[in-house]
């Protein structure tokens, strides 16, 4: 079954490397596989998917990802609150859901606390970069409930 989802995998990610545009051109910012190495604008994630520099990252609950050339990680260390307003519910406020990352660079840290609600701080720079929260998943349904362990962050950091 792992081959089976590895090869479905590799045909994907060799399928977005093979498209271009009309000139021949193919994205800029494009999603591949990674096998061994990176280069020099490549985000790594434990499951060795990269992204280029300037992509939104998605980092599980307390998960690290890893940029080897440019040494930094970012954590996503806790979910502080989560008082969006839920999916089916009728809300006087749109809510808040509040993050703490870790950034590191260089033994260097930066305790970061990014919020949803454009009211509050959803972006800061540390280190030189840039790092704002896009999202946080899942979006709270008045017909669900959600464990720690289901959240997890869209990030975009950008140089």
């Amino acid at each position: 079954m792992k081959m089976v989802k590895f090869v479905a995998l590799f045909l994907v990610a060799s399928f977005c490397l093979t498209c271009n545009d009309e000139n021949g051109v193919g994205p800029q910012n494009q999603i591949s596989l990674k096998i061994g190495g990176t280069d020099e604008n490549e985000v790594e994630s434990q499951n060795q998917i990269s992204l280029t520099i300037s992509d939104t990252v998605e980092i599980a609950y307390q998960d690290t990802i890893t940029n080897s050339v440019h040494s930094y990680t970012l954590s996503f260390d806790s979910l502080v609150t989560d008082s969006r307003c839920q999916t089916g519910a009728v809300c006087k406020w749109e809510g808040d859901a509040e993050l703490i990352l870790t950034f590191s660079k260089s033994n260097n840290k930066a305790e970061l606390h990014l919020h949803t609600n454009s009211d509050f701080t959803n972006d800061t720079t540390a280190f030189g970069y840039n790092v704002e929260l896009i999202d946080v998943n899942p979006h709270p349904h008045i017909d669900s409930t959600y464990v720690i362990h289901d959240y997890s962050a869209k990030i975009l950091i950008v140089k």
